[in-house]
């Protein structure tokens, strides 16, 4: 975070005084905000093919718009989920570290990945809306990981944040403690649109973003206030996804 307050030379001078480490593991790279080879080579990112709707990577080859098992038996409600990697034993650390420990710095380096990754998502949106924290849990948290993402991301794209537009009114236990069918039923009714943001949204196009995507009953549920709300499409983009 220091060196985003100093001109260029400073940088350079930091650079000498704390070399850059990868991202992942630590160890010595040549540029701040990057992955050394090692883990680049470890690190599942999601390409094609993939489900249209979430994003799921399919290990065969697909047809344009193929849908997974998933979201023909139960689509969401929103219409498109990205993410960049995978949530596995190579990626794992980045995400906690990120999310538990105060390890924010790399934020603008997993908001160019997302950029990238969401780009045409992102065109078409309106408005950058974080997925929201309870205000107990942020709190305890300090910061909302989805919202330190969002501002990054909106600086790269142009965009509008609209951090507050939906409120979490409702304080869950974790989700990890819960089975697929237990964190859709967790998380129901836990949000509400912020009656501010009420005709700002109507007729809109939003890019929702979250750092994980599970089972997507989070994203699921704040999609349902916002359409509710008279949002026109909800479109999700995540830095990793889980697979089951």
């Amino acid at each position: 975070m220091l060196k985003t307050l100093i001109k260029p030379s400073a940088k350079r001078l930091l650079d000498i005084i704390y070399p850059p480490h990868c991202i992942s593991c630590g160890d010595s790279v040549s540029q701040n905000g990057t992955i050394c080879a090692h883990c680049w080579g470890d690190i599942n990112f999601i390409t094609d093919p993939q489900c249209y709707i979430c994003g799921f990577p399919f290990d065969f080859e697909a047809l344009e718009g193929s849908v997974c098992a998933g979201c023909t038996k139960n689509p969401p409600r929103f219409a498109k989920a990205r993410s960049v990697f995978l949530y596995d034993d190579a990626s794992r650390k980045m995400i906690t570290s990120f999310k538990y420990n105060d390890r924010i710095e790399n934020r603008a380096a997993y908001a160019r990945w997302m950029a990238r990754v969401g780009a045409d998502m992102i065109r078409e949106a309106d408005f950058i809306i974080p997925v929201p924290l309870h205000f107990f849990k942020l709190l305890i948290r300090k910061y909302n990981q989805a919202a330190l993402l969002s501002h990054e991301l909106a600086k790269i794209v142009d965009k509008k944040v609209l951090a507050r537009a939906i409120i979490r009114k409702k304080y869950t236990k974790t989700q990890a403690a819960f089975s697929h069918k237990g964190r859709f039923k967790n998380i129901g009714g836990a949000f509400k649109i912020n009656p501010k943001y009420q005709q700002i949204l109507h007729g809109k196009k939003i890019l929702l973003v979250d750092d994980v995507i599970t089972t997507g009953a989070t994203a699921d549920e704040c999609a349902k206030v916002l359409l509710k709300a008279g949002v026109e499409r909800v479109e999700l983009l995540t830095l990793a996804k889980t697979l089951y």
